[in-house]
């Protein structure tokens, strides 16, 4: 809030705005006008959306356990508006609309098998196509009348990578009821897709650090002891 005091403001005025707030640092002789600024949330989101995890385990007689199963999340609506009185506006698969990311479809599947001491699984990871709207080379295309966001921005490819888990558990002897095992992820050493994103970090970058990375592929082995 900004108000005017052009025949200067009273120490009663001053007062009713500041109250209690103590004074960092010594006032003009004649204040003409006070800013009030108070630290409030001015973005209202509105968001929906739907997780849904299934899981599937098929025993066999000879071949071990197969499993199968995926967790996917969508967002179905996001909007936002500023103020009390701002029109909502959508931000479904944008990023650089705000310090978060609204990427409408993410999904990890897995398939899985076990028998005996030896297990293996598969895991798929997806994040859908968006678009940039954070430091865009395309132009951003607003409402004439609100002027907020309506499209535009840059593409950005959907990212796929895989991840493998190999496991072995020892039944008897030395090691008994211990597990080694080996975890590889982004399997194929895949690139995360191209996503302009220097003016917001303040460095040259060229991915997405809210839904990539660019650590390629990494390999672990593990020992896990059972007590």
């Amino acid at each position: 809030m900004l108000t005017f005091y052009p025949a200067c403001a009273t120490p009663a005025q001053i007062s009713a705005i500041a109250k209690t707030l103590p004074l960092t640092a010594p006032l003009e002789a004649c204040t003409q006008y006070i800013v009030n600024t108070l630290n409030s949330s001015y973005l209202n989101l509105h968001s929906e959306g739907v997780d849904s995890s299934i899981n599937y385990v098929l025993p066999t007689d000879n071949m071990g356990t197969f499993s199968a199963g995926s967790a996917i999340s969508v967002f179905t609506l996001f909007k936002e508006s500023l103020g009390s009185a701002g029109q909502e506006y959508d931000v479904s698969n944008t990023t650089g609309a705000n310090s978060f990311p609204t990427v409408g479809l993410q999904m990890r599947g897995n398939v899985g098998w076990a028998m005996d001491a030896f297990s293996a699984q598969l895991f798929v990871n997806y994040t859908g196509s968006y678009r940039n709207w954070g430091s865009p080379k395309n132009p951003i295309t607003t409402d004439p009348v609100t002027h907020n966001p309506t499209g535009g921005g840059d593409p950005v490819k959907a990212n796929v990578t895989f991840d493998l888990n190999l496991a072995y558990d020892f039944n008897d002897g030395y090691l008994g009821n211990d597990e080694v095992s080996l975890n590889i992820r982004n399997l194929f050493d895949r690139d995360p897709p191209f996503y302009n994103a220097g003016s917001q970090t303040g460095a040259s970058q060229d991915f997405d650090s809210n839904v990539a990375n660019t650590l390629g592929r990494v390999i672990t082995i593990g020992l896990t002891t059972k007590l």
